[in-house]
């Protein structure tokens, strides 16, 4: 394995580079928030704060989900590890009004923050937090 800042670089380059087609099979990867995916633990770990939520919230991330989707054509990405379902539900709600292209942005952001989240876990397994695990600002530009 590259040393961690190397990994990280090279996946905020990486999520950076994505075309558009690219980026919307990695959003396909993604299960929406609420409904982690059937027997994957890392799926269910990151999703706890929506999991451990009363019934009437998840409810509510399911149709914000679905309106979620209806406008901007792909899953609502957020990393959702260490925030709660409220905190998740007022994300959506805020990227709800953004336009299309600034949207596309902040996937991309949350993309980033996801991939450093789990490389910070195999770099740091007995943690799997911390600052290395921090989503970027906003990923770098590809280079060339």
């Amino acid at each position: 394995l590259p040393d961690a800042a190397a990994a990280r670089a090279a996946s905020d380059a990486a999520v950076a580079a994505l075309s558009e087609k690219g980026l919307d099979r990695a959003l396909a990867g993604h299960p929406p928030i609420g409904r982690p995916r059937p027997g994957d633990p890392l799926s269910a770990r990151e999703q706890r704060g929506a999991a451990d939520a009363p019934p009437a919230l998840r409810a509510e991330l399911l149709e914000l989900n679905l309106t979620y989707q209806e406008r901007f054509g792909h899953v609502f990405l957020i990393r959702a590890t260490g925030r709660t379902a409220e905190e998740m539900r007022d994300a959506l709600r805020r990227r709800l009004d953004n336009p299309p292209d600034v949207e596309r942005e902040v996937t991309r952001v949350e993309l980033a923050g996801i991939n450093r989240l789990r490389l910070a876990r195999l770099y740091e397994p007995s943690t799997g937090t911390g600052a290395s695990g921090a989503a970027p600002t906003r990923p770098p530009a590809p280079e060339g």
